[in-house]
């Protein structure tokens, strides 16, 4: 096809000699693997490089080699806010970028998932079919107007699409068993289609389009491989290879994968590529009815299907505009906690929003955390949980900044426990002095008069609970608490407590893989028409199914000092996991849906709270209240996890010490 490219090229060497400047290109998934190599190759020679991701905090720290680039004097780069799962997200990324009105010559569709476990996006398709494809689909559709004469739209597409045909039927496998390489299969082939329609359509304005399969790379899009998964799926492709007549499967460095679509981008031969599918560097067959193009047209502008994964599209000017039409939304349901606290069925646990603080799930941005709050309660979600603790101090301040002008029908509420010096932590002080200053210190980061739910987060094994609960009672006399709740209390605690004031809720860890309290605590809280919240009900994430061994997680994610991550213990949890999967499978919803719903179903007076940071999440969680297990369901949960029956306690030794107290 050209000189310049051959499947062991790297980015430099397609781009040796050449010069982008005054080029400007949109890349997608710019915040990990393809997508930043390709930033900064692109960046190095001259091009002006704009990169979207959905995680900005990430982004920001793994292109940091793409800036340096545009520091030193060579192209430009900049970053904007994208999230494929949500098209809320897609719409303002695309209306931001035609608002500012500067042409492209290149949109890189290059970011997607992989053979993850079933899950939804925010607005209920199919995980990797609404990410991989349908997020392109409408960000291409409503940007097809900025490409200038000469323009290129590449799609990143996979040898995946050989695994599986689109189904216009049923994209969301609402009738048939879910399969991660099916549904992976399906995006691709959608994409591989979606860009010979777009060439075909566009052509005559000198605007081209090609799919590219950049070969095997190792990226964060396999994490959820296991080492049995990938020797399945390479003799898969192996198989497919030799059938196809191209040479055997092999991994090729990230430099080398990027090559394919800055090679498309930037030198192929617009009539050799155009309205083509590649696979490294030749053009390679669409096999059977798929290249057909009635099955080409539903995946552009106009098109005839009104089926819900795809949506309606009307043509607007020079660009497409994609109509989707999500699921109904079902109201958001409400429990009560103790003697008449009203709260949404689910809660939120703001933890995870920490920025740069003591307690890492990653990385986290004050802006993406703010735009969940106010989605939460658009969603109907009333129940907010922070404490002193996180941050320490600045997840209450973000969570009052998010709720100002807003604050009327929250339940907001929040913990202390600790005595300080600065930001340092020094012990528990369970005192009527420490419960009072630390309320007042609440209210003020908060910037609210009463805190709606007041906890001692530890109690402290120092000061009788009948002193610690009367200073709060106190502090409910005067007006600056609703209800009292505690966190972590033995079961003999909670029965002290309640003689002394009425008690909200119990705090404390549940879930379908830590269910100790079933044994004793439950039943005090329910002697005395306490509510309960169970805290990680999601496992801090474990039994949500993306994560199977700790290259799944950040590097200074606290999780991997967590005793059931260490890899002594993960593969026997992941029994667990699988479990939640074959329900989730049955119900067609994602298996954090599963794990929630689970705990809805031990009792009307439980309210979890799982930690969210990011809209996909947010959305996914307040849909499980609609979720109904049967009694097979519950069985099959059961006999993967016995109370007792995990592997690894849920803290490390000092943690442990310091709960049930």
């Amino acid at each position: 096809m050209s000189h310049t490219f051959g499947a062991d090229s790297t980015t430099d060497e397609v781009l040796n000699g050449i010069d982008l400047a005054g080029k400007r290109i949109l890349i997608t998934g710019a915040s990990a693997g393809l997508g930043v190599e390709t930033a900064r190759a692109l960046v190095a020679h001259g091009a002006e490089v704009v990169g979207a991701a959905r995680d900005l905090a990430k982004a920001r720290g793994a292109t940091e080699a793409v800036r340096a680039a545009a520091d030193a004097g060579h192209g430009a780069f900049a970053l904007v806010e994208l999230d494929l799962a949500a098209l809320a997200s897609v719409r303002a990324c695309a209306e931001g970028l035609v608002a500012d009105g500067r042409p492209f010559d290149v949109i890189i569709a290059n970011a997607g998932v992989m053979a993850c476990p079933f899950g939804t996006t925010a607005d209920g398709f199919e995980m990797q079919f609404g990410t991989n494809h349908l997020g392109h689909f409408l960000l291409v559709n409503r940007m097809a107007g900025l490409l200038r004469l000469g323009g290129w739209l590449v799609n990143l597409s996979s040898a995946g699409h050989r695994f599986a045909d689109i189904d216009l039927d049923d994209p969301d496998f609402a009738h048939t068993p879910y399969d991660p390489w099916i549904a992976y299969g399906r995006s691709k082939t959608a994409n591989i289609l979606f860009a010979v329609e777009f060439d075909r359509r566009h052509r005559a304005r000198g605007i081209r389009a090609t799919a590219v399969h950049p070969g095997a790379i190792q990226t964060e899009l396999s994490r959820h491989l296991t080492p049995e998964a990938s020797a399945t799926l390479i003799a898969s492709i192996n198989a497919s290879q030799q059938a196809h007549g191209l040479p055997p499967f092999r991994y090729k460095s990230i430099p080398q994968g990027a090559a394919t679509s800055v090679w498309a981008a930037t030198v192929a031969p617009a009539d050799a590529v155009g309205g083509h599918y590649c696979e490294d560097c030749h053009v390679a067959e669409i096999p059977g009815r798929r290249g057909h193009p009635r099955w080409r047209s539903p995946l552009c502008a106009r098109s005839r299907t009104r089926r819900r994964a795809l949506g309606q599209v009307r043509s607007a000017g020079r660009r497409d505009v994609l109509i989707s039409s999500p699921p109904r939304k079902k109201p958001m349901q409400y429990r009560t906690l103790g003697d008449g606290l009203k709260v949404s069925a689910i809660g939120i646990g703001c933890m995870p929003m920490i920025r740069d603080g003591n307690i890492n799930y990653g990385n986290a941005d004050d802006d993406t955390s703010t735009r969940t709050i106010h989605e939460a309660i658009d969603l109907g979600i009333t129940f907010f949980d922070t404490a002193e603790m996180y941050g320490p101090f600045s997840n209450e301040e973000l969570v009052g900044a998010a709720i100002k002008g807003r604050r009327e029908g929250l339940v907001i509420a929040t913990k202390f426990a600790m005595k300080w010096d600065g930001n340092t932590p020094i012990g528990t002080d369970g005192s009527p002095e420490n419960a009072r200053r630390a309320c007042e210190g609440s209210l003020r980061r908060l910037g609210i008069d009463t805190i709606d739910l007041f906890y001692q987060h530890r109690v402290d094994p120092n000061v009788p609970i009948e002193e610690t609960v009367g200073g709060m009672a106190e502090l409910v006399k005067e007006g600056k608490v609703r209800h009292i709740g505690l966190s972590e209390a033995a079961a003999e605690t909670v029965r002290r407590a309640a003689k002394v004031h009425p008690i909200a809720a119990l705090q404390s860890e549940y879930s379908i893989w830590e269910r100790d309290v079933e044994h004793d605590i439950l039943a005090a809280c329910r002697e005395h028409g306490i509510g309960f919240v169970p805290y990680s009900p999601l496992g801090r994430g474990f039994l949500a199914g993306g994560i199977r061994s700790l290259d799944d997680l950040p590097a200074h994610d606290w999780r991997r000092n967590d005793p059931r991550y260490t890899p002594e213990n993960m593969p026997k949890n992941l029994a667990i996991v699988d479990a939640i999967a074959e329900v989730a499978a049955r119900h067609g919803v994602s298996n954090a849906q599963i794990a929630l719903a689970w705990l809805l179903a031990q009792g009307p007076d439980i309210v979890p709270i799982p930690g969210v940071k990011r809209s996909a999440t947010l959305r996914d969680s307040a849909g499980a209240p609609d979720v109904v297990l049967t009694a097979d369901d519950l069985a099959t949960i059961a006999a993967a996890a016995p109370n007792g029956g995990t592997a690894g306690p849920r803290y490390p030794e000092a943690g442990m010490a310091r709960v049930k107290l």
